[in-house]
């Protein structure tokens, strides 16, 4: 997984260019909406844009169904390398809760991040006391 974007990746996978501002025709390429000044894109350091309704409700399904492996999550375009960072969680899933949602996805997703720091540290036990 990267942080920056590999650009092998264009010659082996040409379709990974359409959702970049240059080719995606000013659509977000999950929803096919305009991006317009109510519906902004919005981009990691790849470049592939997408409107933010479809980022939250990427970010979300990331927290929902990939547990702590969220954390790993890399942009919504299909074999794009590069790793969707801390900010852009916490930017897009800070927003109010609604009322019918269960889930508070900001807190899940900070459950998340603080397993896979706890694992992946070798400098950190988990406390041994129940409940703890």
């Amino acid at each position: 997984l990267g942080i920056k974007f590999d650009t092998k990746l264009v010659k082996q996978f040409p379709e990974i260019v359409e959702s970049l501002p240059t080719k995606n025709d000013n659509l977000c390429k999950v929803c096919f909406c305009d991006f317009d000044t109510d519906n902004k894109p919005f981009s990691l350091s790849c470049g592939h844009q997408f409107c933010k309704t479809c980022w939250e409700y990427f970010l979300k399904n990331k927290v929902a169904e990939n547990g702590a492996m969220c954390v790993f999550s890399t942009c919504p375009q299909l074999r794009c390398n590069v790793v969707i960072p801390h900010s852009v969680y916490k930017t897009f899933l800070m927003k109010d809760q609604p009322r019918d949602e269960k889930v508070n996805y900001l807190e899940k997703y900070y459950q998340w991040h603080c397993k896979q720091f706890t694992d992946e540290n070798k400098n950190i036990k988990w406390c041994p006391a129940k409940e703890c």
